[in-house]
């Protein structure tokens, strides 16, 4: 029952399209957000594999980050490829997007109200803990020495936000599809 109304939600034109765009939107800002796309001075266009790429395709840089393997330069746009950071940017920005999509799609419904909005909005705030991850830290060290201990206590526990989000992120999705099922078994006859 699931899948089939993750299905009835993405077969609406209007739910579509904002899956895609959510789903675009995220994929590139993590892949951003993880300096694997990036600026450079010196426009070029192109394409170069990265010195002893096969040890690189699996290497790690971080947790949950790894060594790229090529670059592409589109301009003043360097795209740094990492197979393994790509599918993870593919797989947080599915679920991203499916819990956007299904909050949105919840507040179309005439009984939203079984549905609180914040509930329903906040289904796609774990994504927010993967930028987290990468940001605070930095963001820190800007605040000053004072926040020494502070950026430790992050740094420690950095490598359990991606692991933390996809289980918040499956379970948000899986909460909220079923909330939707049983308001539209209430309204729909056809439905049950």
């Amino acid at each position: 029952m699931f899948f089939h109304q993750l299905g009835y939600i993405l077969s609406i034109n209007k739910f579509r399209n904002t899956f895609i765009a959510v789903f675009v939107a995220f994929f590139f800002l993590y892949l951003y957000a993880i300096g694997n796309i990036t600026t450079v001075e010196t426009p070029r266009h192109g394409f170069k594999l990265v010195e002893d790429w096969q040890n690189n395709i699996l290497k790690s840089r971080a947790a949950f980050v790894w060594e790229p393997i090529a670059v592409f330069f589109l301009g003043n746009v360097a795209v740094f490829l990492s197979l393994p950071n790509v599918l993870l940017a593919k797989i947080l920005s599915l679920l991203v997007a499916a819990n956007f999509t299904v909050s949105a799609f919840s507040l179309s419904l005439p009984k939203v109200c079984r549905i609180s909005p914040s509930k329903s909005l906040l289904s796609a705030a774990p994504s927010l803990l993967t930028g987290f991850a990468c940001c605070v830290p930095a963001f820190l060290v800007v605040l000053g020495s004072g926040t020494a201990a502070f950026i430790s206590l992050f740094m420690g526990i950095r490598p359990a936000f991606i692991p933390i989000s996809f289980i918040l992120l499956i379970s948000s999705l899986y909460w909220t599809v079923n909330k939707i099922t049983e308001i539209r078994r209430s309204y729909e006859p056809a439905y049950r």
